[in-house]
Parts: structure tokens; sequence; C-alpha cells
């Protein structure tokens, strides 16, 4: 338990950094990862990695808000819900990567009450930020593949102008299709979708 303690107090970061813990073995990482106490921070497990982002932003929470609301009607109508911030679980190598916002059905399986199992999950979205730039585009395409996944929206605030990008048909570790507009423009969402999202809500 010691260790544990250890690696936590390594892991209490100021709000604008980010950590990662790697190099140990799955079962080990998997230990450390279920036994960490970190309020306010975000603790993912993926790619091999322990990540633990900061404190999102305000425009970040803003953007995650606005989609939100953009899906609203269309998970009525379905029977759906958008979840921010919730933890999914991803066998067989139990990953729990930590998506801005999902859309599930209602009777999605829970994992435990913070994670839901992933291959209930239709959409995954992450927001990109200056620390997460990298696995947004790289790591987390793979991930949310290979739990098959079959949308994964990337809001870009960093680019100029921003950009969203949605990737579809989920093949072992890729996605065989990406489409990338302008923030502003529409993007038409695939199945189990069939629908076309404004993209311009999501701007300031």
């Amino acid at each position: 338990m010691n260790d544990v303690v250890m690696v936590s107090e390594r892991l209490h970061v100021p709000d604008n950094a980010r950590v990662e813990v790697s190099g140990v073995g799955h079962d080990e990482l998997l230990r450390i990862y279920e036994e960490l106490d970190l309020p306010g921070q975000k603790v993912e497990l993926y790619d091999g990695r322990i990540v633990v982002s900061p404190t999102a932003s305000r425009q970040h929470i803003r953007i995650v808000m606005r989609l939100y609301r953009a899906l609203d009607d269309l998970c009525g109508e379905r029977g759906w819900e958008s979840l921010p911030d919730i933890g999914l679980y991803s066998a067989p190598h139990e990953e729990r990567p930590a998506p801005d916002l999902i859309v599930v059905p209602l009777d999605a399986p829970e994992y435990d009450p913070c994670h839901i199992v992933s291959h209930g999950v239709l959409m995954a979205t992450e927001v990109v930020s200056r620390s997460s730039v990298t696995d947004d585009k790289d790591a987390k395409p793979r991930t949310y593949a290979q739990a098959g996944i079959p949308v994964y929206l990337v809001i870009d605030p960093l680019d100029d102008p921003w950009t969203v990008t949605l990737y579809s048909q989920p093949r072992g570790a890729r996605y065989e299709t990406i489409t990338q507009v302008t923030a502003g423009d529409p993007l038409d969402l695939p199945e189990p979708f069939g629908s076309t999202l404004d993209t311009g809500v999501l701007l300031d």
C-alpha cells in the first residue's frame, strides 16, 4: 500500500500539468490505477499508460456542453443519453479511457458505477487541449477503434480555424473512414446516428 501512496503523492501535480505512468507490467499498472485517489484530476488507463490530466478549462467545458445540448433532441428520440466525463471499461486489455462525452443507449451496461462497458458506446468525443493533442489524434483513435466504438469525434479549438474530425468504421486498431470539417460546417454522422451535426453550435 505504501508504494501506491508514494505514487499518488508524485501524481499530485499543478492544475496545468499532465503526468503519465508507464514502464511497469499490466497487472501493476491496473493495480496502481484502481488504488489512486486524485480528486479533481482526470485519471485514465489506456495505451499501456496511466494518464493524469489537469482540470478542464472553461472553454473546454463550454464546448462539451454545447455538444451535449446539440445532441439532446436526438438522444431523446432514440432512447439514448449523452454523458460527460464518465469512464469506459474496454476488454480484453482492461483499459479505462475517459472521453469528454459519450453517447450510449439508456440501457448500456455498466462495468461499475463510474465506467460504461465500451461495447455499449455509440460515440466517444474528445475536445483537444495542448496537453492532449497527440493522444486525442493518435492513441485515442486506436483505443476507441479496438473497443469497437462506431463513431469517434475530435473537436480541436487549437486549429485555426477550429476543426471537427469524425472517425468511423472501426476495424482492428484503426478507423477506416476519417472526415474533417471546419467548425461551422455541417457534418454527417453515420449510423447508428444517420443525422447531420451543425458544428457551428460548438463555436464561441
